[in-house]
């Protein structure tokens, strides 16, 4: 694997952070509705998003190890540092590019998710699960 699979798996993980906030939305609507059914399945939505993110965020960092261990990179590489390491070329700024989306889609999942445990305080409902990812995952 090197560099181009990388770069499809960070397509792959900004495509799953996506369809969390997709979910999250969806949750945030059946919260404000009130309908305990829609509510579960907003839930359960949420939650096969989640699942889908977890491999993606799994195998994405697998591959930055190897492709590290490529470019002759010190260990302990992240993605918030792989654009240092990248070869002349397009690598860093494509990298970079991807760091920065993928912090915004985080952002807005954090954000999101603070307001569906605020609405789920309100209904009296446990607290909600938190989200696997943050800003600060997609820092140094």
């Amino acid at each position: 694997m090197g560099a181009i699979e990388l770069t499809a798996l960070l397509w792959r993980e900004r495509e799953a952070l996506a369809a969390v906030l997709e979910r999250q939305q969806e949750l945030a609507d059946a919260l404000r509705g009130s309908d305990p059914r829609r509510i579960d399945d907003a839930l359960l939505g949420r939650e096969e998003a989640l699942g889908g993110l977890r491999p993606v965020v799994l195998m994405r960092d697998i591959e930055i190890v190897a492709l590290a261990d490529e470019w002759g990179a010190v260990t302990g590489l992240t993605l918030a540092t792989l654009p240092r390491f990248a070869p002349s070329g397009p690598w860093g700024g494509i990298f970079a590019d991807h760091l920065r989306a993928l912090r915004d889609l985080a952002a807005r999942a954090v954000q999101d998710g603070r307001e569906i445990d605020a609405l789920l305080a309100s209904h009296g409902a446990p607290e909600a699960l938190r989200l696997p990812v943050s800003p600060e995952d997609y820092t140094e």
